[in-house]
């Protein structure tokens, strides 16, 4: 299948963007609207059209234009069409022609990239094969990472229960009986973002306070919309743990999550995460991803919650 059948414009009207994004198996809420107008001035957005269908869409963070980097947007890359009634082995060698093509003739023209794309792109091979005879320095670096997704479709609360893990399911039991514990849903960010900073202080973690404070106005945004809610845990009615969740095509994403540091309860976070899933429960989602397992502790607190690992790909060149 020849790339010369697709045509490559730079996307700056955004007027059916929902149409496609929505549809996409990629679809996430780092490529919804609200992330595309809030950060338009940071992206660079390609339509890869075959005659007058869209059958993919390129968005890539790239602040100074030059370098492409997976700040701010956790996935972002390569958006593409369903399968709809194409055979399973056409929509295969069409994806991958397409991928050939943003390869060829959108990324090579960049003197940095770095971005990690959606989980639901399986098929890699044109970046592992690029410049395959050539020099090591002249092809992709691959990584592989994972997340952990949870599917929340016709589950209910007492089936999801039943697929944790045994000491968080008692770490659960223990908040629900404690008198001093309570939770809501209200918007409070100054709060998420004083734990933040004091976990980030802690762990000697190193962060771009810019872009976190410009993500804190884009959590507003979701906030207002109804596409995200933020869980606050509370002990004696001081807030001891908080974490925000965005909502997009039925898909819940976690987004940021912390606490007190100097409130030593072991169960805050845990307890955080159980209230995030039931209200996610109780507005019939499908899945909920919670974005990234790929440090040993990280990695086996969200496994516990009955999660499943699904591998990404970090993508790099320079």
């Amino acid at each position: 299948m020849s790339s010369d059948k697709y045509k490559i414009i730079k996307l700056e009207n955004f007027d059916k963007w929902n149409e496609f994004e929505l549809g996409s198996p990629q679809s996430s809420i780092f490529s919804s609207l609200e992330s595309i107008e809030f950060y338009k001035d940071q992206l660079d957005i390609y339509r890869i059209s075959k005659g007058a269908v869209t059958k993919s869409i390129v968005y890539l963070y790239s602040p100074n234009k030059r370098d492409i980097t997976p700040d701010t947007l956790i996935y972002s890359g390569i958006l593409f069409s369903p399968q709809k009634l194409q055979k399973e082995a056409r929509y295969i060698a069409e994806k991958h022609t397409i991928t050939k093509c943003i390869i060829e003739k959108i990324l090579m023209k960049y003197d940095k990239i770095n971005l990690n794309l959606h989980y639901n792109i399986e098929d890699i091979r044109p970046f592992v094969w690029h410049n395959y005879h050539k020099t090591s320095n002249e092809k992709f670096q691959i990584e592989v990472r994972y997340t952990a997704l949870i599917n929340i479709n016709n589950e209910n609360l007492d089936s999801c229960f039943s697929k944790m893990d045994d000491i968080k399911q008692r770490d659960i039991k223990k908040c629900l009986k404690d008198k001093d514990i309570s939770f809501d849903y209200k918007e409070n960010l100054n709060d998420l973002k004083i734990f933040y900073y004091q976990t980030m202080k802690k762990n000697n973690g190193e962060f771009n306070k810019k872009i976190f404070e410009k993500t804190l106005n884009f959590l507003e945004i979701l906030n207002s919309k109804k596409k995200g809610f933020q869980t606050n845990i509370t002990y004696k009615g001081k807030t001891i743990y908080s974490s925000f969740f965005s909502i997009h095509n039925n898909v819940a994403c976690y987004l940021y999550g912390a606490g007190d540091v100097n409130f030593k309860n072991r169960y805050a976070g845990t307890y955080c995460l159980w209230k995030s899933l039931e209200f996610c429960l109780e507005r019939k989602l499908n899945s909920i991803d919670l974005e990234g397992v790929n440090s040993p502790q990280r990695g086996s607190f969200k496994l516990s919650f009955g999660s499943k690992l699904k591998p990404y790909f970090n993508i790099s060149y320079e």
